[in-house]
Order: structure tokens, then sequence, then C-alpha cells
């Protein structure tokens, strides 16, 4: 029998690269069941980067004189917030139960958790969400194949959770109270799968949290993963979702993800940490998928993995859309080397020139191919 902390899968990044996709295809296996993003580490520490010294300045903006990404990231030391600061980012609109709209999230934010029940009935009232009756037995992951939320929940198991949170003297343990809470809506036998896509620099607080956990990286070229994520921004600030980015240039968000690149480089050398590719994904599902379920210890029969792919492809998951029909919605167009479209020429040299080395790192060329070397575990051997 596996310990609590090891049913967890952990979806740790990098942002905008399939992690949704691969979210819902584990979602899609009869042993596992996932629950939609959200980042606990985040809501429970505060991220304060430290600037490097002054060498190091120096180095990294000569680095952006030349177009490149920093060499000397600044570091990212994260601190534990107040109770309250804790609190709001769990449950008041940017956590465990959305809430769209600055005016709303500002009502949540003032309701008083003294009364927890009467806290609970402000946060679905303005959110417009109801919960599972308590004599609801432990989900099946076999019953469901679509990822899960909040409104899954038992009411007292979400009350009791609330409760942890406003009455532990150890806040550092509030990570482990979610994880727990997550887990005890299912089966003992059940693998919990949770995502927060942009959880890379904030990985070792995650480790500490959670050291037997399974975690996962899916890669993606980052060229293609900023023009994703620039239209990303755009849509959620348009929708007014409280998870929204902020509007950066589309070389600065190259460059982030390069940082987050390299930082992945490094913790692998430290950490267990799986990395997949979306393209080899989209390239090869089958075996790709069926390599990544043995390493996860679960079924891996061939007509299941046909089974998942049903289920998650992009026609299915879009509602009819073929791949590269887009759309104002969050599933965007499903298609591989989208920047050699979007780009000029002296563009693209310029988010070679931010990204190159980390792109190399893992498999992509400046001409846009991908190669089957690098860290990626299950590429499809040419």
């Amino acid at each position: 029998m596996r310990s609590p902390d090891q049913r967890l899968i952990h979806i740790v990044g990098m942002y905008k690269c399939g992690t949704s996709w691969l979210t819902h295809m584990l979602a899609s296996h009869p042993e596992m069941m996932a629950w939609r993003e959200f980042d606990v580490i985040r809501a429970v520490y505060q991220n304060q980067p430290v600037k490097p010294r002054l060498k190091k300045r120096v180095a990294n903006r000569l680095r952006r004189i030349l177009q490149g990404p920093p060499r000397f990231p600044k570091e990212h030391r994260f601190t534990r917030r107040e109770r309250q600061d804790i609190i709001q980012e769990l449950f008041c609109g940017r956590g465990l139960l959305p809430i769209m709209g600055e005016d709303k999230r500002a009502q949540a934010a003032a309701l008083d958790i003294s009364d927890a029940e009467s806290f609970l009935d402000g946060l679905q009232a303005l959110g417009d969400y109801s919960l599972q009756s308590d004599e609801l037995p432990p989900l099946e992951p076999r019953r469901f194949n679509n990822t899960l939320g909040a409104s899954n929940s038992r009411r007292a198991d979400l009350l009791h959770f609330i409760t942890q949170v406003r009455d532990t003297e150890e806040l550092d343990k509030v990570p482990n109270f979610y994880f727990d809470y997550l887990a005890g809506l299912a089966t003992e036998d059940a693998r919990i799968v949770l995502k927060a896509a942009d959880q890379i620099m904030c990985f070792e607080q995650l480790a500490a949290c959670s050291p037997d956990s399974t975690k996962i990286v899916i890669m993606r070229d980052g060229r293609d993963a900023t023009i994703s994520a620039m239209h990303y921004g755009k849509l959620m600030e348009k929708w007014d979702a409280p998870w929204k980015p902020d509007q950066v240039q589309y070389l600065d968000r190259l460059r982030a993800w390069a940082v987050r690149a390299a930082k992945l480089v490094e913790l692998s050398k430290t950490y267990n940490i799986l990395v997949l590719r979306y393209e080899d994904l989209q390239r090869d599902f089958d075996s790709v998928c069926g390599g990544l379920l043995q390493h996860l210890g679960v079924n891996s029969d061939p007509q299941l993995v046909r089974n998942i792919y049903q289920r998650t492809n992009f026609k299915k998951v879009s509602g009819g859309r073929e791949p590269g029909q887009s759309a104002e919605d969050i599933i965007r167009k499903g298609v591989i080397g989208e920047w050699k479209d979007t780009l000029s020429a002296n563009e693209a040299k310029e988010a070679w020139q931010v990204a190159g080395p980390e792109l190399e790192q893992f498999g992509y060329t400046r001409e846009g191919h991908y190669k089957t070397s690098g860290l990626c575990p299950f590429s499809v051997t040419d």
C-alpha cells in the first residue's frame, strides 16, 4: 500500500506547455483522479526575489543587451505568509473557490472566518458554488474522466480544511492539510494528480512538503509556449479572472521561460523529476503515454491508452475544432511550430538569442525541429 504522499502526482510545469492536456490524460485513467489547477505552495509562501550581487548584475546587463536571459537570475526566496494572507490566497477567490470579478473577490476577502460555516456559505454565494452531501461516498477514479474541483467536495471535508487553516499553530503544514483534504475525498487506492503549471521556481518548497510524491514536467518549444502565454494573458484580462498574469512583451515572456528551463536543468541534478515533451506526445501519443503510465506503475494496456487519447485529443476537448483552428478559449490551436508563421525573421533571430541555449538543452533547434536527445526519457526514437 502506498503512503499518502506516494499517492500524489504533481504536474509542476511548464507554463503553457501542455499541462492541461497531461492533467486530463491522467484524469482519464481508471486508477487516477486529477484536481483542477491550484498552487498551494504559492498560496502559503510568498516569493521575495533577491537581486544578485553587483558583478552578477553587470553580467546580466550585458546579457540583456545581447538579448539573452540573465546569466545570474534573481534568487527566489519563499517566505511563509501570515495566516490572514494564506486564508485569502486559499479561499477568497484565487484558490480552491475561484471567484470572477474584483468586486466579488473584495467581498470574499472581507468575510469573517471565525465562523467557518458562515464563511463557507459566503464564499459559495459569491462564487455561485454548490458542494456535495456529506453522505457522498469517497470518489472512485474509474467513474470520472475529467478534472475535479471544490464543487466535487463533501461540505464537511472542506469545512474541516478551512478550520485546520484557521486554527493551526504550524502554518507550514497547510500544504499537507491540503494534500490530505484531497486524498480524503477519493478511495484509498486512487492516485491523486495535482497541477500547478508554473511551480518550477518554488520546486524546493514543494519537495520539502511532499518528498515522496511523483513530480512531472511537460516541456514545449518555448517560442510556441510564449505565443500561447501571450494569448492566455489577454484572454484572462478580458474575463477579469483572478489568476490573470502581468502583461509583458514577447521577448520578456520568452526570457522567463528560459530562466525556468535553466532552473529545471539544475533541479534535475538533485531531484527525481520526470520530463516529457509536448511534441513527443503529439507525434507518438501511444508510445509516450504508455511509457509514462508504466513509469507511474499503473495499467498501461494499449487499448486503455487508445481510450485515453480518444477522450483527450484536441478535437474532443475543444468541442469539435480541428487542430490549427483557433478560438477565444483557453484551449488554443493544438499545433507545433506556430512561432514559425507568427514571428518575422528578425523576431525569430531575437527569440533564439534570448533562449537558444535553453531550447537546445531540451532538443529544440534554431530552425524549429526537435531532437530526441536531452532530458526527455520518453522521447520517441527516429
